[in-house]
């Protein structure tokens, strides 16, 4: 049943504005296709986690406020709004896509999978492992 719910907040959520929202997904270049993604949508009290097949996994959940926060001042620190992309057009490797929305504001930034950052690029990965153990921990559950 509560399954339902928050299935039924996400189709209220996904057809109208959000407050914030951050979205980490996963893409496969040749195939041109999301593997998976995790989102964090925040629309008035209500704060949601969206994971779609993460490890073959999906689930819709609350979000505590108290987590909400840690993870605005994380994204802050890691300058989310600021990040660069760093993909070649000619790579045949597949992206990482980051997109931070508030409001009517977007920003979006992508990152090649396949070499290892470095620099400025070293953001990415700060961002992409605290949404992956953000969804993790949210699936064992």
């Amino acid at each position: 049943m509560k399954h339902i719910v928050f299935i039924a907040c996400l189709i209220v959520l996904s057809g109208t504005d959000v407050d914030y929202r951050i979205e980490v997904s996963y893409h496969a270049k040749l195939v041109k296709n999301k593997e998976w993604s995790i989102a964090v949508l925040r629309k008035g009290e209500e704060i949601l986690i969206k994971v779609n097949n993460y490890h073959h996994k999906s689930i819709v959940a609350t979000l505590h406020r108290d987590e909400y926060s840690k993870l605005l001042e994380f994204l802050n620190k890691a300058g989310i709004w600021h990040l660069k992309s760093y993909y070649p057009v000619a790579s045949p490797n597949a992206y990482y896509r980051i997109e931070v929305q508030q409001g009517k504001y977007t920003h979006v930034a992508v990152a090649e999978a396949g070499p290892l950052l470095s620099g400025d690029a070293i953001r990415f990965r700060e961002i992409i492992r605290k949404m992956e153990n953000l969804a993790k921990r949210k699936l064992e559950k």
